[in-house]
């Protein structure tokens, strides 16, 4: 019961993922709300592709270049990194959702400052006042 969090009768690894991992400090905590408020820009408390596409740069993206994919299809593709499951995905990343990958990536950094540092290195512009 503790695991099957969607009732659903069965674990799923994302499922198993999230009970088996160390919570996190509440430092990396607000470091991750941070960078959600960030790119939550019409505050609906969900990340779209129009919250990102005005400061996420695609013209570097090697298939963006090439012609092979467009900016929102690159976007698309970048917001499923924060879905992991295809079957419930539908472009809008809750702060749960976002919340979880980052707890996934949390677990495997052991110290805090370096946990801040790769978020501020991944998320500049959302730590600059």
């Amino acid at each position: 019961d503790i695991f099957d969090q969607d009732d659903n009768g069965s674990i799923n690894y994302e499922e198993f993922l999230a009970c088996v991992r160390p919570p996190m400090s509440s430092a990396r905590k607000q470091m991750i709300d941070t960078v959600f408020k960030f790119w939550n820009i019409d505050g609906d408390e969900v990340i779209t592709v129009n919250d990102i596409s005005k400061d996420y740069d695609v013209t570097y993206h090697p298939k963006y270049k090439s012609g092979e994919m467009t900016k929102k299809q690159i976007l698309t593709e970048f917001l499923n990194t924060f879905e992991p499951d295809p079957e419930s995905r539908d472009g809008r990343i809750t702060y749960q959702e976002f919340l979880n990958y980052y707890a996934g990536v949390s677990a495997s950094i052991d110290k805090d400052v370096y946990f801040d540092y790769m978020m501020r290195q991944a998320w500049p512009k959302a730590f600059k006042k």
